[in-house]
């Protein structure tokens, strides 16, 4: 069995260029990762309507799944370092 070294500093010829990203790309990038966060408030009150008082307790039943999701790619970074650019520190 064969382990991974630790990671090497990118060369400066495979970073990003300097204003490669415009404003417009970086505003598309921030309403795109905030998005199911906003779709979350903002359905809140219908969801209340809907479920009433079993509301917290869908929230933290889904807590907890993302922490398991969380817990286990964490894991699987830690063992596969080419896995789709995730980095932990």
């Amino acid at each position: 069995m064969s382990t991974v070294g630790p990671a090497v500093a990118a060369p400066e010829a495979d970073r990003l260029a300097a204003g490669a990203v415009g404003f417009t790309g970086q505003l598309f990038q921030s309403i795109a990762r905030m998005a199911p966060a906003a779709g979350i408030v903002f359905t809140s009150p219908f969801m209340a309507s809907q479920g009433g008082g079993t509301l917290p307790l869908a929230f933290l039943v889904g807590l907890v799944c993302v922490m398991f999701v969380a817990y286990t790619l964490r894991q699987v970074v830690r063992k596969v370092h080419s896995a789709g650019g995730y980095c932990v520190v």
